[in-house]
């Protein structure tokens, strides 16, 4: 059943009451197969559309501006099965990475139609789905994280060992008062329920909350509590990769993003080696030391002075290698999000020239495993991508 409103100018928005016949038109098809489209004579801001979502409890609603042909076109795809979402996963810094792909996507002039994520790739999924400038995005990274220091004050460690207000003002003043139902796009992050043991899909609400919740690192954030009293944290824990929740909400092609290498790092560790608090506290036995007893970090020169070591080797898994690599330049970041930029245009054309369900894009590592599959499958498409390799 496809429901259609349309909405007033009012700027605080608002629903038309529920009349006779829509209460009994809804009385027919179950919950999961509604889907409502909120008219709108231009675009603009929204709000109020939680008023509209009362007493009809869609599966999933759309905005659609008058004369737009795109949004139409979004709310046709959705209803035939070929919306194409977006996955983003958790990573941490690497999250920045998902800016490149997006980029690469939008010059390309392909657009996506559900957006979602979890953790680092919650905040990123909800700038892609108010359709920011990737430079913009770059530039609310670099002022968060870099000159605001967002997860750099330490707090006294009773709940948390980062200051949790630091991090929400800034997550505050990133995405403002928007609410997730009032996006041009439909959007979803996903945490971790620990009062339930289960994945909580946040499709409603705060949007800065709903990032909070989806990135409340266990240990170094405090959970976010929500009103009802349920406790939430870092989504990673329980989906780092919520393709299955993109699959409940919607038919059709997905690219999704990981940065899982596929290496498992294995730790050969006497567990019984380890030192007691009396040792870590008097500085003897520490994990990383020397078997001369000195520090791995610092070693001691015949005059006297601490000369800092060499570090360790960090080839001996993908992701270090790659973290090792981008330290030779001055951008990080912005170096990675540049290379996941080509697995974004090698991802695109994949899922034109092969029309794969799901297309995984990732780092570099990943990158050449979907590259390699690609190849495999269809040689002819070895010089299409030879503009790709970096």
């Amino acid at each position: 059943m496809l429901l259609v409103g349309g909405a007033s100018d009012d700027p605080i928005g608002g629903a038309g009451p529920l009349g006779g016949w829509e209460a009994s038109a809804l009385t027919l098809p179950p919950p999961h197969s509604r889907r409502m489209a909120i008219v709108h004579r231009r675009k603009g801001i929204v709000q109020g559309t939680r008023h509209w979502l009362v007493g009809r409890e869609p599966a999933m609603h759309h905005h659609v501006a008058l004369g737009d042909s795109e949004d139409v076109a979004r709310l046709w795809r959705f209803i035939v099965g070929e919306a194409l979402g977006f996955v983003a996963c958790g990573g941490g810094a690497y999250c920045a990475a998902h800016v490149g792909i997006y980029q690469a996507f939008r010059e390309a002039g392909v657009g996506f139609d559900l957006i979602g994520g979890t953790s680092g790739g919650a905040a990123m999924a909800a700038a892609i789905a108010q359709d920011a400038d990737p430079l913009d995005i770059d530039a609310g990274v670099h002022r968060m994280f870099i000159e605001g220091r967002a997860m750099a004050r330490y707090t006294v460690p009773r709940y948390s060992l980062l200051d949790h207000a630091h991090f929400d003002h800034h997550l505050e003043k990133e995405y403002g008062v928007v609410r997730i139902e009032d996006l041009w796009k439909p959007y979803f992050a996903v945490s971790a329920d620990l009062t339930a043991y289960e994945p909580e899909v946040q499709r409603r609400g705060s949007l800065w909350q709903a990032i909070r919740a989806s990135a409340a690192i266990p240990g170094l954030l405090p959970p976010f509590y929500t009103d009802d009293g349920r406790m939430l944290v870092d989504g990673s824990v329980i989906a780092n990769v919520p393709i299955d929740t993109m699959h409940r909400l919607k038919r059709g092609p997905n690219v999704v993003v990981s940065f899982d290498t596929g290496d498992r790092q294995q730790f050969p560790v006497d567990y019984a080696s380890l030192p007691k608090r009396r040792k870590l506290i008097f500085g003897r036995d520490r994990p990383c030391a020397e078997p001369d007893g000195q520090s791995r970090a610092f070693r001691t020169a015949p005059d006297g002075r601490r000369l800092a070591s060499r570090a360790p080797d960090p080839s001996r898994n993908g992701r270090a290698r790659l973290a090792a690599s981008l330290r030779d330049h001055d951008r990080g970041v912005h170096v990675h999000a540049k290379r996941d930029r080509n697995a974004g245009f090698a991802a695109l054309f994949v899922l034109r020239t092969l029309k794969q369900p799901s297309t995984v894009v990732g780092t570099p590592q990943r990158q050449e495993v979907v590259l390699a599959a690609t190849l495999a499958r269809c040689p002819g498409l070895e010089g299409a991508l030879k503009h790709l390799r970096y």
